[in-house]
């Protein structure tokens, strides 16, 4: 692989779920994905984007010291990269490395206060610090800038869920379900998924029950069945 066109046609097939879903993709293993990046940067050093691709695939197959080595290139090249700081922040996240990415992420948002991507990502290591104040404040402000962000409002969910504030949550997502049209589509399900779960523990079927009837066209076959098994319907 060495031609723009075949470089973008690759990262097209790493991010498209249809095509993950296709017989095509049992032939483009991860593997196989990883070693086309790989061919691509040696012939091009200054490769940005296909790097950031390949750390991806490394943090999925758990090889964090090779996914760190590739980001760290990154920012040796460039170090204003949001994206590759964003990814070594999620390296760090999955490593339990809390304080190296909130540090990095921190960083992003001293590059580009209004970065969506790292917010979202502080969100959760903040999370996993059991720092929930602080993880509420930086995804309410997240959600001032795009109040329309779904992956914020899943992660919003989780964060009142963890400070047993049901109520609060229950108001928040009701705020946010006011602002947004919501259609089909992936990134709409971990809201579900976490209000469902949230529903349950605090005990409010009727609202469960009032989401699901309202938004059951959207939802897909794994929320249905998580909603049938909490609550029996």
């Amino acid at each position: 692989m060495d031609t723009e066109f075949e470089r973008n046609l690759l990262i097209w097939l790493s991010k498209s779920e249809e095509f993950k879903k296709s017989w095509l993709a049992r032939i483009l293993t991860d593997n196989k994905l990883a070693e086309l990046y790989g061919n691509y940067i040696c012939n091009h050093p200054k490769e940005l984007k296909c790097r950031t691709e390949l750390s991806k695939i490394y943090l999925k197959q758990k090889r964090y010291k090779e996914a760190e080595k590739v980001l760290l290139e990154c920012l040796q090249l460039k170090a204003t990269d949001l994206n590759s700081r964003t990814e070594l922040g999620r390296v760090y996240l999955e490593q339990k490395r809390y304080k190296e990415a909130e540090k990095v992420l921190l960083e992003c948002l001293q590059l580009k206060a209004t970065d969506l991507n790292s917010r979202t990502e502080l969100g959760r290591v903040f999370q996993r610090m059991g720092r929930y104040k602080d993880a509420e404040d930086v995804l309410l402000n997240l959600l001032a800038i795009d109040k329309r962000n779904y992956f914020a409002m899943a992660e919003l969910i989780s964060v009142y869920d963890k400070m047993q504030d049901p109520d609060k949550c229950l108001q928040k997502f009701n705020e946010f379900l006011a602002n947004v049209k919501i259609s089909k589509g992936r990134e709409h399900q971990a809201m579900f998924n976490n209000i469902f779960k949230l529903c349950k523990r605090y005990s409010y079927p009727e609202k469960a029950k009032e989401y699901f009837e309202k938004y059951k066209e959207i939802l897909d076959e794994r929320n249905k069945e998580l909603y049938q098994s909490l609550f029996g319907e």
